[in-house]
């Protein structure tokens, strides 16, 4: 007959012993976990009698939230209320130590939290930005090649179209009297996400040009004639003066970006989705990507999507959110902390386009070249 064992309750005094041997004042061994231990120490870190403040990305929900966020700021439950809540996450602590669980916590209510994998190469890569980027001098441009595959939803035709935009910024981004320029154009090369190409041709189907040439040269990169040097800038449309007021905080990025991204129903998902537009525009400077990474490190539901994902011939890891329709992805080298690119993907079946069919995606690459139009050498 199989041993048959139990499992003795902690009394009050035995629990808040414990408790108390988790502060980050008493050594530990955090080797075996490391980054769900890091969690769990921010968890802890965040309660009553603690000097330190709480980090509103921590990966416990509301429902087990051990410092509770309201949308007002933070607010701090009753000890009795996270003397409970804490119970469960010591336990899951404990598992992990042992290794009886993978260093994933999820929530009370099965929302997954960060997956430890997804944090700790996110924090690794924002360690990896050691420097900043590769200086560009007087009469230099920095050149940002995005290689881009959009869709397009044509009634029951999806198709992703070719596109090749290259940016050269000057030395001095905001000053007036230095020009950028944008070239931009699609390819005219597809490929088909759903749909028949054939069927699409036969019956006399033109492609929307939705994507137009356009070459232009304008003031602080103002290349839609919006409001020159003196445009606000957004996540979508990072200004350099709007880059350089970002918080380099992981803690208050993470307070502007909940602050500016929407109340849409997408949760982190939209703050991802956010954070993938101002990496996507290959203007955001080295330490400000470094804080960025450090900020999606504590986003519930993050993981890792792909360990070797290929794109446009550079290999990263894919880091994602599910929303439970669609995931963004962002693409990094986790060892020099450079981003490759990003990529949304559906996860459920819409509008005859199967779950899994990538619906866009885009390679970043920037470099320093020496004129205006000039581009790096092959």
């Amino acid at each position: 007959m199989a041993e048959r064992r139990t499992t003795r309750v902690w009394t009050d005094d035995e629990l808040d012993d414990a408790l108390g041997r988790l502060r980050d004042d008493v050594p530990v061994n955090p080797a075996a976990a490391p980054a769900a231990y890091a969690r769990l120490m921010s968890a802890v870190a965040a309660l009553p009698d603690s000097d330190h403040r709480f980090a509103p990305a921590a990966p416990l929900d509301s429902a087990a939230a051990l410092g509770a966020m309201g949308e007002a700021g933070v607010t701090h439950p009753r000890r009795e209320r996270w003397r409970r809540d804490l119970v469960a996450v010591a336990a899951v602590a404990v598992l992990i130590g042992v290794g009886l669980l993978a260093p994933t916590l999820w929530t009370r209510n099965n929302r997954p939290a960060v997956s430890a994998d997804a944090a700790q190469l996110l924090t690794r890569a924002a360690s990896a930005i050691t420097s900043s980027d590769e200086p560009v001098g007087p009469g230099q441009f920095q050149y940002i090649d995005t290689h881009a595959w959009w869709a397009v939803f044509d009634r029951s035709d999806v198709y992703l179209v070719e596109n090749r935009i290259s940016v050269w910024v000057p030395a001095d981004p905001s000053d007036p009297s230095q020009l950028w320029m944008l070239d931009r154009a699609p390819t005219g090369n597809t490929q088909w996400v759903s749909g028949d190409q054939d069927a699409f041709n036969a019956a006399g189907g033109v492609r929307p040009g939705i994507y137009p040439t356009l070459h232009v040269t304008a003031a602080c990169g103002d290349f839609y004639a919006e409001n020159g040097c003196g445009r606000a800038g957004s996540w979508q449309d990072p200004t350099p003066a709007f880059l350089t007021e970002l918080p380099r905080d992981p803690v208050q990025l993470y307070d502007r970006l909940q602050a500016d991204a929407p109340d849409n129903g997408r949760g982190d998902a939209e703050l991802f989705v956010y954070s993938a537009d101002l990496l996507r525009s290959g203007l955001v400077p080295a330490d400000l990507r470094a804080a960025l990474y450090e900020t999606l490190a504590t986003l519930p539901g993050l993981e890792i999507t792909d360990a070797a994902a290929n794109l446009d011939g550079r290999v990263g890891t894919a880091l994602g959110i599910d929303d439970g329709h669609e995931r963004q992805d962002i693409i990094i080298d986790p060892a020099t902390g450079a981003f490759i690119g990003e990529r949304q993907v559906l996860t459920d079946d819409q509008d005859g386009v199967p779950a899994g069919s990538t619906i866009s995606f885009t390679s970043v690459t920037r470099n320093v070249v020496d004129a205006l139009g000039a581009r790096p050498r092959r």
